[in-house]
């Protein structure tokens, strides 16, 4: 049975027949409908399109409620600006008859230029039976005679059926002169030569792809449509839900613009009323139930191909019905280049299955024991294990879950494995050594250190009573997973011991690729932490260069996070975010935005766009991913993201919300034993004490600092990691607070201050030595503070001098702000004593944004020129010259091989450089400094 998407009529009653030929036209199709108000305006599409001068068709083909008409009406808002003709024709079915087609295609051009196509609407008026080619190539001759650029849109080009209107629309396109261009807008792909066109590059092309919202636009949309305040996180997770889908960002926005309220984005999903409605009304409304069984059977697949959909369904034609959804751009999208794999949109995956229960007209079991049958067969593990257990065949679900146990940990995802391993019973787990040694694996990387201890002593006490062939492996394995929690524990000299020693004994006939290059990271991180950074990178690269378990997901991405965190001590950060970015495109490519490995990448990465003052940056990275901090991240990653996530609410000035996330930090770091992290809350508190001038609670929450660092785990060798560290800086900073709320003449306890600089001096000594330079100019910050609390100034101006030309080098800013109006104070005076320079007009200009200070004469910045502090990077110089070339921001992202949100970063920071706002400027700009 045929499964071709059906046309809303049949279309046999033409126009000839039933003599409506000559009705009047409706003026109202000649034109685009109303643009809502609050909209994004698209400028990376709008440039596309304008910059398509040489096309002679334009196609703008996707999805309903993609906006393919409210970015063509924004564009040609843009092109009559610029003096160009733009007709335009929203179509309708009842167009599907050549002589009103091209009645109504002649008077949109005539209506948006008089005098063009009076000829062939001349010829139309003596009646339907005019041939199609005729009208056509007057019209073309026509056109020819204009000297402007002439443009004409189809709007909603999908309703054309008839074979004799695509050829007309051929002829007009093969044939028309070089000012003429022809837009079609479509959900589906037009019946017209598209291939030659192609060929010929002729033809420009957007896609769903390129009108879905990039999260930059969604933000704009909702703080735009939406009044109550909306958190990074919830922007991040409509994103995410919708897609970039426009429409359904709109359909979940307006019903809560209606109701007035605070709503968490957390509760939308394809049951909400105006999404409902859509699909049901829109979307689906005109397919036949053939087509509609497969869409709901095949909605239980988190993926699907046709062999897969054939076996679910029990069909034999999947092949011929996928290839019809995507032609009509049913929220299908491809998986691979090969075009093998597919998923449908979230919220149109989540309406099929909630229809699919809802209606109960199809056998839910019977769906899911024909997936797991199928991927079983296809050694497909994963999603076997899932649709057995759908389908409650925990016996087979088990059999699978022993052969990809590992795979999951492997790739981070260990909730899965758990949730999975606890729908079956401990009798049925029984013997079971793939599954228990996963588990353990799991339990130690979800920071459940106990649990795990208890699942290894089990599976040593049972290896030991059987004669099970993998016994040395297994053997190794734990010993293995033993040194993670070591390390995972900050307890770095006895994991760097027994690491050490396992590295020369493992058992090299094994294959042991997962456990040998974990075994390398924790090895390498305890070596971090005690200040070795030239052991920790040697571990590193030496298992880079033997290629051990570079086939492992997960141990690269600690490994080249790892590398990155090595540099980021040492103040390299541009190899410190090539490493963490390296990861993440690595982690979000095999495993998504959300899981463990990405998460943990982006939260190092948020580290340097905070320190670097791109907060947005730094907000996007962190937004909607706490959760998955507190899930899997192991401590120095936590750290980072935690502490970065309560400065941007210091930043924003939400202090009670700055309160609520640290007492949440604390809960965690108690319930795991974390004294590092116990540490940094305790600090971030302190400055915010210190901060609302609360000298009360700065002194209560040192003590309790205190009494935490007298707990260090850590060798006090190593300063930069242990919780003395956090205590001393803290300690001195209520120092400094207290000294100058003072009266001056009442110095308090100078004597500490005193103690306190002979520490700081000693930490900067040691610091320098091991090559921390990222932490060395923090002490120099607080040095030269105290120095001048003392009266020193002389010798904290010259220590000043120091950490403005080291942070020059490394782009340090965030570093100082946070240091507040006594730093600004200080930077002040040293710029009246030792003149000015580019990068620190720069610093006091932020602090003059942020502090609300007056820029007067004495202390208002120099704008620096570009050859004064313009410095662009190579990467940054590759994304100009292709600007220059008219690349948008997704083809720049393409060429590069670097993902969309980086371009925009390195756009974002050619901007700045240059001092300009916009392309063009950036071109001149650059042209004139010579940089391109």
């Amino acid at each position: 049975m045929s499964t071709t998407v059906p046309h809303e009529h049949d279309l046999l009653n033409t126009e000839e027949n039933s003599g409506s030929w000559n009705l009047p036209l409706v003026t109202t199709k000649l034109k685009p409908p109303r643009l809502a108000p609050h909209l994004v305006r698209r400028e990376d599409l709008i440039s596309r399109l304008s910059d398509a001068k040489s096309a002679a068709l334009i196609l703008v083909e996707a999805a309903a409620g993609s906006g393919k008409t409210t970015t063509l009406s924004q564009w040609r808002q843009e092109m009559l600006g610029l003096g160009n003709t733009i007709a335009w024709l929203s179509l309708d079915i009842e167009d599907n008859t050549p002589h009103r087609f091209l009645t109504y295609l002649t008077s949109s051009l005539n209506r948006s230029n008089p005098g063009i196509g009076e000829g062939a609407l001349a010829l139309l008026q003596s009646g339907p039976l005019i041939p199609a080619k005729v009208v056509i190539s007057i019209l073309i001759n026509e056109l020819a005679n204009r000297s402007e650029q002439i443009y004409l849109v189809l709007d909603d080009y999908q309703v054309i059926h008839d074979a004799s209107i695509h050829a007309a629309i051929d002829y007009l396109i093969q044939h028309a002169s070089d000012n003429v261009h022809l837009v079609i807008s479509s959900r589906s792909t037009p019946a017209i030569s598209i291939a030659k066109y192609k060929g010929k590059g002729f033809l420009t092309e957007l896609n769903d792809k390129d009108l879905r919202f990039e999260i930059d636009e969604c933000r704009q949309f909702i703080l735009a449509n939406y009044s109550h305040t909306v958190s990074s996180s919830d922007i991040q997770r409509l994103y995410d839900i919708t897609e970039g889908w426009v429409t359904g960002l709109q359909l979940a926005i307006i019903p809560q613009t209606i109701h007035e309220q605070d709503f968490s984005f957390k509760a939308i999903t394809s049951d909400s009323n105006s999404i409902s409605n859509f699909m049901s009304d829109v979307v689906l409304a005109h397919f036949p139930n053939s087509v509609l069984d497969f869409l709901l059977s095949a909605s239980i697949l988190d993926r699907f191909n046709a062999s897969l959909c054939d076996a679910v369904t029990g069909r034999t034609n999947s092949y011929h019905i996928i290839n019809e959804l995507l032609a009509n751009r049913l929220f299908i999208q491809s998986l691979d280049d090969d075009g093998n794999w597919f998923r449908f949109h979230n919220l149109f995956s989540d309406h099929l299955k909630k229809r699919l229960i809802r209606e109960n007209q199809i056998d839910l079991k019977a769906l899911h024991q024909q997936a797991q049958r199928w991927f079983a067969d296809n050694h497909l593990w994963a999603e076997a294990v899932r649709h057995a257990l759908a389908a409650g065949n925990k016996d087979d679900a088990l059999t699978y879950i022993d052969k990809c146990a590992m795979t999951l940990v492997e790739s981070s995802n260990m909730v899965q494995l758990m949730e999975w391993a606890n729908r079956l019973s401990e009798s049925q787990q029984l013997d079971h050594f793939p599954l228990h040694l996963a588990e353990a694996w799991s339990l130690a990387l979800l920071f459940k250190f106990q649990e795990s201890h208890e699942i290894l002593n089990k599976i040593e006490r049972d290896i030991h009573q059987k004669d099970h062939r993998d016994r040395e492996s297994i053997t190794f394995s734990v010993m293995v997973i033993r040194v993670l929690i070591l390390g995972l524990s900050d307890q770095f000299a006895k994991a760097r011991a027994l690491g050490n020693q396992l590295l020369d004994e493992w058992p090299k006939s094994a294959d042991l690729p997962f456990a040998i290059g974990v075994l390398c990271n924790v090895v390498s991180f305890a070596f971090l932490h005690e200040g070795d950074y030239e052991q920790a990178q040697d571990i590193q690269l030496r298992v880079l260069d033997d290629g051990t378990g570079q086939a492992n997901m997960f141990v690269t991405v600690y490994r080249k996070n790892m590398i990155g965190l090595i540099a980021l001590r040492q103040g390299k950060f541009k190899r410190a975010h090539k490493w963490f970015q390296d990861a993440l495109h690595v982690a979000e490519k095999k495993e998504g935005r959300r899981s463990v490995a990405a998460t943990m990448s982006a939260c190092l990465l948020a580290k340097i766009a905070y320190e670097e003052n791109n907060i947005e940056i730094s907000e996007q990275l962190l937004a909607d991913r706490q959760d998955i901090v507190q899930q899997g991240c192991f401590i120095d990653s936590s750290i980072r993201a935690y502490q970065v996530m309560v400065r941007i609410q210091l930043y924003n000035k939400h202090y009670e919300v700055a309160q609520n996330l640290l007492l949440h930090i604390e809960q965690i770091a108690a319930n795991r034993g974390w004294l590092r992290m116990l540490a940094m809350a305790s600090s971030e508190r302190i400055r915010i004490a210190l901060e609302e001038n609360d000298l009360r609670s700065a002194a209560s929450q040192l003590g309790r600092l205190q009494e935490i660092s007298s707990q260090s785990l850590l060798p006090a060798s190593s300063s930069s990691s242990s919780l003395t560290y956090w205590f001393k800086l803290a300690e001195v900073r209520v120092l400094i607070a207290t000294s100058r709320l003072h009266n001056t003449q009442e110095e308090p306890h100078p004597e500490y201050l005193e103690e306190a600089i002979i520490f700081l001096e000693s930490l900067i000594d040691e610091l320098t030595s091991i090559g921390n330079h990222y932490a060395t100019n923090e002490v120099r910050l607080l040095l030269s503070l105290s120095l001048d609390s003392l009266g020193k100034q002389q010798q904290a101006m010259n220590i000043l001098g120091d950490c403005l030309e080291q942070a020059s080098l490394l782009g340090l800013q965030r570093s100082f702000l946070d240091e507040g109006l006594p730093l600004y104070n200080l930077l002040i005076v040293y710029k009246h004593q030792e003149g000015s320079n580019p990068y620190l007009d720069k610093l006091l200009a932020l602090f003059h944004s942020e502090l609300g200070q007056d820029d007067t004469d004495d202390s208002t910045p120099t704008i620096p020129t570009v050859t004064e502090e313009t410095d662009l990077s190579q990467r940054e110089r590759d994304v100009l010259v292709l600007i220059e070339k008219g690349c948008a921001n997704k083809e720049i992202a393409r060429l590069l091989e670097i993902s969309l949100g980086t371009v925009k970063w390195h756009v974002k920071n050619i901007y700045k450089k240059l001092r300009v706002s916009s392309r063009t400027q950036a071109i001149n700009e650059a042209k004139n400094a010579k940089l391109i």
